[in-house]
């Protein structure tokens, strides 16, 4: 995976940020050229992309070391759950 800037980013009037200590580099912006409620869901989507990264790698390991069926009924909850509070937070949710 390249190299990004670290998460957690922040949402500020359609301009995403990250944050390295007292430093907040600029990572994105979104346009606001609608105004249907688009610009808000890019932004949260963007926001979330680090932690979306880490998400689908613990995914993918998780996979790759448990094949079997018990082992992902019994590890695969905690990563299904958390996938879930990770598409909330994308959809809007708090």
């Amino acid at each position: 995976m390249s190299a990004y800037t670290p998460g957690p980013w922040t949402i500020d009037n359609g301009a995403i940020y990250g944050t390295r200590g007292l430093i907040r580099p600029f990572v994105a912006s979104v346009e606001d050229d609608h105004n249907d409620g688009e610009t808000a869901a890019n932004a949260r989507l963007i926001a979330n992309a680090p932690e979306l990264a880490r998400l689908l790698s613990r995914l993918a390991g998780f996979a790759a070391h448990h094949a079997s069926d018990s082992a992902m009924a019994a590890g695969g909850r905690d990563l299904v759950a958390d996938a879930r509070a990770l598409l909330a937070r994308i959809e809007g949710a708090p």
